[in-house]
């Protein structure tokens, strides 16, 4: 999933997949504030097969989902898709059996900033945590931003056990938090241009390009930054709230026609 400014540069991505008729990724409000239009791409390695593919615009992309901040924690992105859109693409099949134990083996299917192509990570479950009085899957496993979305699958079968989540992370509060200061000093700054000249220099500018300069390389090493641990949301919880939000749906549907 590839975000893109006005200008048609790509500046965040996660990762995802097909669960029935949803996409579901992590969803970053604050990364993708500045998007203009978001292509969605289940490329095929077999050439035979059709690669799938949607771009649409922001309000649109915002419009369609589900499951935003205000549901989880984490930010788990549920996006509703009309079944004749990605008919090519394959839903996963997740495990209804009881949580994975510790020590279990995992793979991670994602991309990257660094790695524009699907590719496998392994590791292991190696503990349980609750945050926010909800339970996650902590990973062993090296993780960078992009892994973010990623189906969390057991090696032993082959389901999909969870979903890898980031943005309730330190790593992301960081940056974020970091984001807000220099963006604020920013601000003070462009109210001070012009107003303490030294000759044919301006400080306050400077200081104001200084300013960006940090802002840019604290993204640049947020985004290339790697962890030996990251978090998933239990794929249960995600299939509960898309049976919730379906239940919902139906129940609106049928006050509107009268159906009881």
């Amino acid at each position: 999933m590839n975000f893109f400014s006005k200008e048609g540069i790509q500046f965040f991505r996660t990762s995802g997949f097909r669960y029935r008729d949803y996409i579901i990724s992590d969803f970053c409000t604050d990364e993708i504030e500045k998007a203009d239009n978001v292509q969605i791409d289940f490329p095929s390695d077999d050439p035979p097969l059709r690669s799938w593919s949607l771009r649409i615009p922001i309000d649109e992309f915002r419009n369609r989902i589900k499951g935003e901040e205000k549901e989880y924690p984490s930010g788990i992105l549920v996006l509703p898709v009309k079944t004749d859109e990605f008919r090519f693409v394959t839903s996963v099949s997740y495990s209804r059996q009881s949580p994975a134990a510790i020590g279990t083996p995992v793979a991670i299917f994602s991309y990257s900033n660094q790695i524009n192509r699907l590719y496998m990570k392994t590791g292991m479950v190696s503990s349980y945590i609750r945050i926010k009085g909800e339970e996650f899957i902590l990973v062993e496993s090296s993780i960078e931003q992009g892994n973010s979305g990623s189906p969390l699958v057991n090696a032993t079968n082959g389901k999909v056990i969870g979903v890898m989540a980031d943005c309730f992370l330190s790593p992301y509060k960081k940056h974020k938090e970091l984001k807000m200061i220099i963006d604020q000093n920013i601000r003070i700054l462009k109210n001070a241009t012009g107003k303490w000249p030294h000759g044919n220099i301006d400080p306050v500018q400077v200081l104001t390009a200084n300013q960006y300069m940090i802002k840019h390389l604290a993204r640049d090493i947020y985004l290339s930054s790697q962890r030996n641990y990251g978090v998933a949301v239990p794929i249960e919880r995600v299939s509960r709230y898309i049976r919730n939000l379906e239940h919902r749906n139906q129940i609106t549907i049928s006050h509107e026609t009268g159906i009881n």
